[in-house]
Order: C-alpha cells, then sequence, then structure tokens
C-alpha cells in the first residue's frame, strides 16, 4: 500500500515532474541558487539534501547512483568535486531559502533557494567580477571620454567651415 507516500503533482504526469526536478536541481548545482516558486522550492531541498548526503562519500558507488539520477557525468563530477566537499563540516541543511515576493503574472509566493557554502571555484570566480566591475567601469569612461573629445573635435571643425562659409558671402 501508499499510505502517506503522495507528494504535490505540480499539474504534471510523473515523467515530466521528476524531468522538472532534474532540471532545477542541475540549475541549482551549477549556479548555486535559482529563483522559483516556494512550493517547488520546497521539494527541491528535499531532493537536494539527499543528493548531496549522497555525493559526499565521492566513492564510485555514489558518483554511479548520481549519475543514474541525473544521467550526465558532467553534473555528477561538478557536484561530488565541488559541491560535496564545501558541504562537508555540515550533516544537513545543505540550502537555504528566502522569500522575493510575488510573481506578478499569477500572484505565486517567489522563493530564492541557494546553496549554504558555495563552491570554491563560485566564490573565485563572484570575487574576480567584482573586482573586474569597477575596471569595466574605468574602461568605459574612458571611452566616452575619447568619443566625447572626437565629437568636439567634429563640432569644432564644422564650426570653422561654417565661418569659412560665412566669410566668403
Amino acid at each position: 500500500m501508499r499510505h502517506r507516500v503522495k507528494s504535490k503533482s505540480f499539474n504534471r504526469d510523473t515523467k515530466a515532474r521528476k524531468a522538472m526536478f532534474k532540471n532545477l536541481l542541475v540549475n541549482l548545482f551549477e549556479h548555486g541558487a535559482i529563483e522559483t516558486t516556494s512550493q517547488k522550492a520546497k521539494q527541491v531541498k528535499r531532493l537536494a539534501d539527499k543528493l548531496i548526503s549522497r555525493a559526499k562519500p565521492g566513492t564510485v558507488q555514489a558518483r554511479r547512483l548520481l549519475e543514474r539520477f541525473f544521467g550526465s557525468k558532467q553534473v555528477v563530477n561538478h557536484l561530488v568535486d565541488s559541491v560535496a566537499p564545501a558541504m562537508q563540516d555540515r550533516e544537513s541543511g545543505f540550502t537555504t531559502m528566502t522569500r522575493i515576493g510575488r510573481r506578478r503574472g499569477d500572484d505565486a509566493d517567489m522563493v530564492l533557494i541557494e546553496l549554504v557554502n558555495q563552491p570554491a571555484a563560485k566564490a573565485e570566480k563572484a570575487e574576480a567580477n567584482e573586482e573586474a566591475k569597477p575596471a569595466k567601469k574605468a574602461e568605459k569612461a574612458e571611452k566616452t571620454e575619447k568619443a566625447e573629445k572626437k565629437t568636439t573635435k567634429k563640432s569644432a571643425s564644422s564650426t570653422k567651415t561654417e565661418k569659412k562659409a560665412a566669410e566668403e558671402k
């Protein structure tokens, strides 16, 4: 008997529901955070905790079980090699949910679900992006200054030609 086994169907059949959760989990592990509805996030949180716990040993058996779930070695390698080591000090609670408001179209509760400890590579990329932002702004400022100088030179040359034309008349 299947007493107390039923979960939410999300108005999808079994295959579509499993595919949806697999895609959400892949995006969560790749990007470190995703934005989704609160009900989907609750279900993804349960699945993510189970998968990270399964990935923590890093054994061949763990990789094979995860590959059977995901169907992709790239996702499994990322999960086992970078996400799971960042979570070694935790027993559970690998994700957090932060309410971000309601969706405009259907007024659904939206949630940001993210990994508690970001993998080292993600943290380094985030720091590199933050350091690169001021440099990019400086480059843009220089480009705009050069463009302004060019336009002022063009306008100055056009005024000279206008003056010559006026003198000739």
